[in-house]
């Protein structure tokens, strides 16, 4: 039977990053424009956007800067163009071109009507800290389409920006539902789309985390992975999710790319992936705590305790059986089972604790029950030695 705490929402995972490390922020993309009818070359502009979209950015710039020079840029190609400086490491341009989108599409919005604009105005204002008139801008347009002013739309991309618009406004249950549903459009579509996917999926597996779907969380934290260029924290927090739902080698297996992708900082990864191993080894960790309260109940102290104690139980052990004669077999069986109940009961505690976020590697090292992680050798008896009759 899997361990019902497993499934309890993990608190340090609420705060699940839409943005990789060391790259500016995920872009909430512009706007393709209009495609170009059926054997008709794409202007410039459609071939930026057709290459910013699959995340070509590098190429998408070089075609932008070259529209700048012939002032062909609108605000939301401004937008993008910012980005692809930010992308670049060049920060100073980034907030120069977002600046300038901003003022651009403010312009825009006194004549446009139109979900692009008020999408990427939106956008801009939140990028720029504009926090509340965000929220504003992107409840006007939402309206239009609860009013029906705006038509629903279908295309997978302006799905997107009613789900962007909707999370601006601090609306989950509206906003999930249209990642969704944008999600099923980019399949049906066949375009590639990371940026739009990665940030979906991120926007989804958090909502899932925060309300305990760890099976949602998993399903679209793997998704996200699939796609190729996910970052260390990505698979943590994939890890994390297959924990909650007792699939300890899939857990493993995350936590050891985490490992691969960022080494330098991966004791934590190290540690889990241990715990989610002997985990698995054990197959059913204990569904309460030793005292009969949920693991979730229990507080950081708790835990330690509970680890303290663990610990000392298979240091008393392995003590008492190298300084006493040989068991019986029924004593050495009564033996094993205490290292093993205290054994599922340290792995399932050092799991909770990981996940809440605390520093599992420090507590473990000052501790000094770091071996019982990495060598779960230490939770079985020595082998049993002969009778003193039999030796030769």
């Amino acid at each position: 039977m899997r361990c019902s705490w497993m499934r309890v929402a993990v608190p340090f995972l609420l705060a699940l990053s839409l943005a990789c490390p060391k790259k500016p922020v995920e872009p909430v993309l512009a706007p393709a424009p209009t495609p170009a009818p059926q054997g008709q070359p794409k202007t410039p502009a459609e071939q930026a956007v057709a290459l910013y979209d699959r995340g070509e950015y590098s190429p998408a710039r070089g075609i932008l800067e070259e529209l700048e020079r012939q002032g062909s840029l609108n605000g939301p190609l401004m937008y993008r163009l910012g980005f692809c400086y930010g992308y670049a490491g060049d920060e100073a341009k980034q907030r120069e071109w977002m600046a300038r989108a901003l003022e651009a599409l403010q312009q825009e919005a006194t004549t446009a009507n139109s979900l692009e604009v008020s999408f990427f105005l939106a956008n801009a204002l939140t990028n720029t800290g504009q926090t509340v008139a965000a929220a504003r801008t992107a409840a006007e347009a939402t309206s239009l389409i609860e009013t029906k002013q705006w038509p629903e739309p279908a295309r997978a991309l302006d799905r997107f920006r009613v789900a962007k618009l909707y999370a601006d406004q601090g609306r989950g249950d509206e906003a999930t539902r249209w990642y969704r549903a944008a999600l099923q459009a980019f399949a049906a579509e066949g375009e590639p789309a990371p940026g739009y996917v990665r940030w979906a999926r991120r926007y989804l597996a958090q909502r899932a985390i925060a309300r305990g779907d760890s099976a949602d969380a998993a399903e679209q934290l793997a998704a996200l992975v699939a796609l190729g260029g996910a970052p260390a924290a990505d698979y943590d927090r994939l890890a994390g999710a297959r924990v909650r739902l007792g699939q300890w080698s899939q857990a493993a297996e995350a936590w050891a790319e985490a490992v691969r992708l960022d080494p330098a900082n991966a004791d934590r990864p190290r540690y889990c992936r241990n715990l989610a191993l002997q985990a698995e080894t054990i197959r059913s960790l204990p569904a309460a705590s030793p005292a009969g309260g949920s693991w979730a109940s229990l507080s950081k102290e708790d835990l330690e305790t509970l680890l303290r104690e663990q610990a000392a139980i298979a240091r008393q052990i392995h003590k008492d059986a190298a300084t006493t004669p040989p068991a019986d077999a029924a004593a050495r069986a009564n033996l094993e089972r205490t290292l093993a109940t205290a054994q599922s009961t340290f792995v399932a505690a050092a799991l909770e604790y990981a996940l809440r976020n605390y520093d599992i590697r420090e507590t473990a090292f000052v501790g000094g029950y770091a071996p019982l992680i990495f060598h779960p050798e230490e939770w079985q008896l020595p082998p049993a030695s002969p009778p003193q009759g039999d030796q030769n």
